[in-house]
């Protein structure tokens, strides 16, 4: 009954903040243009060649990784 209580206890409070999460997420994502790494030739330029096909995967991969260090960061700054 104490570990139900602790738990209860603890998810009252949030170590990561969504909304900061999802900003940065898109910051790096669409205003550094990262996504665009996710090509099958991966490029960095400005003016987009849509004939070059995605990797889904690869962007999946990117994304999930991403929201994991930003998550990593957030909760190591919120404190315990």
């Amino acid at each position: 009954m104490f570990v139900a209580n602790e738990f209860n206890e603890r998810q009252v409070f949030r170590f990561i903040d969504l909304e900061w999460l999802f900003l940065i997420f898109g910051v790096f994502m669409l205003g550094f243009e990262w996504q665009e790494t996710a090509s099958v030739i991966p490029f960095m330029k400005t003016d987009v060649d849509s004939h070059i096909p995605r990797n889904y995967v690869l962007k999946y991969f990117l994304a999930v990784v991403l929201l994991l260090i930003i998550g990593i960061i957030m909760y190591s700054k919120a404190g315990f």
